[in-house]
């Protein structure tokens, strides 16, 4: 950190605090299982690196692997921008699924609706006991009375 520009510095603190205040989110969580971050000012921490990367790097969802040292603060503004970039992608597809689960309920609300408007004029229609009536007699086949209901109904 000793390298480090004012600018530098203010990212690194900023960052540190939007940290913060997402690590209370569960964007977070999610997003925090798809990175590995190492103490790359370590011994044997570039071995542990690419070991981690082979293996993880095998792992379906593929994560992002970085090399951060809080110690010296290599890699912590890369490490900030990945993860403010991964918490919005994580924002926008938890927005497209409640507005898909939200169509879902709204879907399901107005067929229930439908389907208890249909019925209560079913059951209390005059062709609807006429046909049953013809169906029980096998005087009409069964869907060709379905059909015949189903017409009257939706006039």
């Amino acid at each position: 950190m000793d390298n480090w520009t004012e600018k530098d510095m203010n990212d690194y603190n900023r960052g540190k605090r939007d940290i913060m205040l997402e690590m209370a989110n569960d964007d977070l969580i999610d997003v925090c299982s798809r990175i590995a971050v190492l103490e790359s000012d370590l011994d044997g921490a570039s071995q542990l690196f690419q070991s981690v990367q082979d293996f993880i790097g095998s792992i379906e969802k593929n994560p992002l692997i970085l090399k951060v040292s809080s110690k010296t603060g290599n890699g912590i503004p890369e490490f900030i921008t990945k993860l403010k970039k991964l918490i919005v992608v994580k924002r926008k597809e938890k927005k497209l699924s409640e507005k898909q689960r939200l169509a879902k309920e709204l879907d399901d609300i107005i067929l229930n609706n439908i389907n208890k408007v249909v019925s209560t004029k079913m059951l209390t229609s005059k062709s609807y006991q006429r046909y049953l009536k013809k169906v029980q007699e096998k005087k009409i086949d069964l869907f060709e009375a379905a059909d015949n209901i189903s017409k009257n109904i939706l006039k």
